[in-house]
């Protein structure tokens, strides 16, 4: 999971925090460098299980047949590679700019079925006295949940039903 996160607006800064440069001499965003890190990770699990197959066919060729990873004609059989789904927790203020980002930026290599944008809930925002704060005669002030209702908004955005579905 990743959580979107705030503007930051008390730091000064208006994007997402996630869409930000942090600092690094890459000039990369937080979301670029998760991203780049889950790749990575899928890259060495893939190697991982190249390896295993051929240093057991190597090894122990009847084995590897009896489990599946040579076929009729004796070549190697690979495992399945398999995406790993990423859900992006966003706000009323700031989805459709992070999910923008994203777009913009390809998706960060990920395949666009792979990742999953869903809203957190606001709520009203509360004075020191326990009065509701109004943007103006009509509306409330509302705020983002956080990350205390991620699974309630992962429930309520379709992420659950997404996880079922994979």
């Amino acid at each position: 999971r990743f959580l979107g996160g705030d503007r930051a607006k008390r730091l000064g800064f208006s994007p997402p925090v996630p869409c930000m440069n942090v600092g690094l001499l890459s000039k990369k965003s937080l979301f670029q460098i998760f991203c780049e890190r889950l790749q990575r990770l899928h890259h060495i699990i893939v190697r991982r299980r190249v390896f295993m197959v051929d240093t057991l066919i190597a090894t122990d060729p009847k084995m590897a047949r009896r489990r599946g990873m040579l076929n009729s004609t004796g070549k190697p059989v690979y495992p399945k590679t398999h995406t790993t789904p990423v859900y992006v927790m966003t706000s009323e203020d700031n989805g459709r700019e992070i999910e923008e980002f994203w777009t913009m930026h390809n998706n960060f290599g990920l395949k666009p079925a792979a990742v999953f944008f869903f809203q957190q809930e606001s709520y009203p925002v509360l004075s020191n006295n326990g009065k509701i704060l109004m943007k103006n005669r009509y509306q409330f002030i509302r705020r983002p949940g956080g990350s205390g209702g991620f699974f309630r908004a992962l429930h309520l955005g379709g992420g659950l039903a997404d996880m079922r579905a994979r």
